[in-house]
């Protein structure tokens, strides 16, 4: 009876450690689908398959969602699509927005005629939104820092491409892409625009470290890497030392993000055998057992 019992436990253990993330993780995710025809913004719960559509985007497209750190609103890009409203003085450009995170009250805080402006994300304590400006669609992208209203917006850089900023949990420093010398690496800097740091050094200018995200412990950041024309998600501490492949897949991922807890990870996959389809996983943090939870693309978990 004792060896049957001990084989038992033996069983439960492994029951437990097989467990995929899609059980195992819970919480809310936004992303961007395509799931009633036109590019909209989503909420679903890990797990569950009923999906809200929070935009019900007419004429525009709206994309790239990043949810407040109390999980109430919701940051997004918006653009102009087939049917331009001709009353929006942003028409035709990408603008910023702000919505509850129930889809209502919709609010431009950009609103330039001439501008285009991406990846809007959180500070930590909710009182600042970093954010990509490319002023009269011209061919510099720098990374801006504005209060959540979308007033007095500044600069934290002024040269080269840089992009797809990334708060870091104290609030200390944005991790951003940056294309030095024509060649992409990330790099860190003050949330003041001083003191910039290289974390990857990649040197080959066919290759890009791209969408850097912090780990909620602010040791180590998640990015996509190209490689031999194949784009996998890595993991590197904030130092820049101890660089890991957490996939090895010969499709494309993208947007990696972590789970509030930092157990699991969010990333995007465009599928080279289904025509670049995109369509989100969920994997544990040492990349393992990823499983597919929602047609789409540019995941973000709420921080609950």
């Amino acid at each position: 009876m004792q060896k049957l019992r001990f084989v038992w436990v033996l069983i439960v253990v492994w029951l437990a450690s097989a467990v995929s993330p899609t059980k195992a993780a819970a919480g809310t995710i936004a992303f961007t689908s395509f799931h009633e025809g036109k590019t909209d913004i989503y909420v679903m719960q890990i797990g569950d398959t009923k999906l809200t559509n929070l935009t019900h985007s007419d004429g525009f497209t709206s994309s790239f969602p990043a949810w407040s750190p109390d999980g109430k609103r919701i940051l997004f890009e918006r653009q102009a699509n087939l049917k331009p409203d001709p009353a929006d003085s942003s028409n035709g450009h990408n603008q910023i927005y702000v919505m509850n995170a129930d889809g209502s009250v919709q609010t431009n805080l950009t609103n330039d005629p001439n501008g285009d402006y991406y990846s809007p994300v959180w500070s930590p304590d909710g009182k600042k939104i970093a954010y990509v400006s490319n002023p009269a669609k011209s061919n510099t992208y720098n990374i801006y820092v504005m209060n959540i209203d979308g007033t007095d917006p500044k600069p934290l850089t002024n040269s080269d491409v840089n992009v797809y900023p990334s708060w870091s949990p104290n609030g200390e420093q944005i991790a951003f892409l940056s294309t030095q010398n024509n060649v992409a690496n990330i790099y860190l800097i003050d949330a003041n625009g001083t003191h910039v740091v290289q974390v990857t050094h990649n040197s080959d200018q066919n290759a890009v470290r791209n969408f850097p995200e912090w780990s909620p412990d602010g040791k180590r950041i998640l990015f996509a890497g190209s490689e031999n024309d194949n784009t996998d998600v890595f993991v590197i501490n904030a130092d820049g030392s101890n660089q890991i492949a957490l996939t090895q897949s010969p499709e494309d991922e993208a947007f990696p993000h972590w789970s509030p807890d930092g157990s699991s990870i969010l990333f995007q996959v465009n599928s080279r055998t289904q025509n670049g389809k995109a369509e989100i996983y969920l994997m544990n943090a040492d990349g393992t057992n990823p499983v597919k939870v929602a047609d789409g693309f540019g995941p973000a978990w709420v921080r609950e």
